[in-house]
């Protein structure tokens, strides 16, 4: 019967002969029987009750109500006594919990979604590479004009838990130093009250480490700091903490003396992803607006490609966010060069999609042995666009030709 403490427990399972259904009956002493914790609990304490598949059915008849609120509505049904425990929800984030894995499971794009996804990445090709429908969705976006530099060696600059270089030949992993300061900053939150203050000097304690010009000086400073007396760096839990989970990271990924290494050119300041944090707060706006569609998250991707990539040419004209440092001073560009070309800045860009409404013009439709779809056919922005390739038998896929 699993792991048991007791040997007063018996199971027998009978099975029918087309083996669909089984019976499992249980004997044993009912005195025997003790409450615990869910066997796979680190933390909690509370004992576990397994719930019956009637639980689950009345939470999904719900229908799109909140968790907690499809929690009490469930609670009014409580018969009381030991079967309250198997056909009422434990708690709301168990009613969350099967919500979410039912709008995970049934969590499919319908065809004029797919349809349209298809025409937008023709319209903007090349930024979509590849778009492929089925079995599952599959879309490779990239900004044409980087692709050529992104052969050249680069570094990759993210948090701790990632590290890029294991999947690019070609690039170094950086930690990004916001990551780091956020690190500290998070564990005196978890592990006691400090006052505004002190996270000021910790995490300029922090700034002071990585600041560091060589390995000596990188210890040297750590030791000072774990002797003083600024919070939290001289309490021996946030040392050990460092010390386990960030130290490696610090004197191989993070510290100046390592950026100065990777040719960059003011290490003190450090490196972050700022680029990366532009993108999440775009995903951000878009579930915030409800905007999830994939034709509108492809066009997003495609607007945060060229602002950027705009900025970066920019920098060639010593303009804009990026300048060229001295030793590149003779790739400087005459401004007369620079085209003019609009882009759509960060903050702007859910706002833009939300008002913009994408008309196609002819509407032909089409049937095939997975699915009777309807296509929007728009006439290409460019008479030098590839041809949009469709394979009917159940899989659909763009590609150039």
């Amino acid at each position: 019967v699993g792991k048991t403490y007791t040997n007063n427990f018996e199971k027998h399972e009978y099975m029918l002969q087309n083996g669909k259904k089984a019976l499992i009956h249980y004997l044993g002493n009912e005195k025997s029987y003790v409450d615990r914790c869910h066997g796979n609990s680190t933390k909690s304490k509370s004992f576990f009750y397994r719930s019956s598949h009637y639980v689950f059915d009345q939470v999904l008849a719900q229908g799109k109500n909140k968790p907690m609120d499809a929690y009490r509505s469930l609670l009014s049904n409580d018969p009381g006594g030991h079967i309250s425990t198997s056909i009422i929800p434990r708690n709301p984030k168990q009613v969350a919990n099967i919500m979410t894995r039912n709008a995970e499971k049934n969590n499919f794009h319908n065809k004029d979604e797919v349809w349209n996804s298809h025409l937008v990445a023709y319209s903007i090709h090349p930024f979509v590479r590849k778009i492929e429908s089925y079995p599952d969705i599959c879309i490779v976006m990239c900004c044409e004009k980087i692709v050529a530099q992104m052969e050249e060696m680069k570094l990759f600059i993210s948090d701790r838990e990632y590290d890029g270089s294991h999947y690019f030949d070609n690039t170094k992993s950086l930690v990004c130093w916001n990551h780091l300061l956020q690190n500290v900053k998070e564990w005196m939150q978890k592990n006691g009250k400090f006052s505004s203050s002190e996270y000021d000097e910790a995490v300029k304690a922090m700034k002071y480490i990585l600041r560091s010009n060589s390995v000596f000086e990188y210890e040297s400073r750590l030791k000072s700091l774990t002797k003083g007396n600024i919070n939290p760096w001289n309490d021996q839990k946030f040392k050990k903490n460092y010390i386990q989970y960030m130290h490696s990271d610090v004197i191989s990924r993070a510290a100046a003396f390592v950026l100065a290494e990777e040719g960059i050119k003011y290490p003190n300041f450090g490196v972050t992803n700022n680029a990366s944090e532009s993108l999440n707060k775009v995903i951000k706006d878009l579930i915030d607006n409800k905007i999830t569609k994939m034709d509108s998250c492809i066009l997003a991707m495609n607007y945060l490609s060229a602002y950027f990539h705009r900025e970066v040419e920019k920098g060639y004209y010593n303009v804009g966010l990026y300048q060229l440092s001295d030793e590149f001073a003779f790739m400087l560009r005459s401004r007369d060069e620079l085209s003019a070309n609009q882009i759509i800045l960060p903050d702007d860009i859910v706002k833009h999609i939300k008002e913009t409404e994408i008309h196609y013009k002819d509407h032909n439709s089409i049937s095939s042995p997975y699915a009777s779809i309807e296509m929007l056919v728009e006439k290409p922005v460019k008479s030098d666009l590839p041809k949009l390739v469709y394979s009917i038998s159940s899989k659909f896929q763009y590609k150039a030709e």
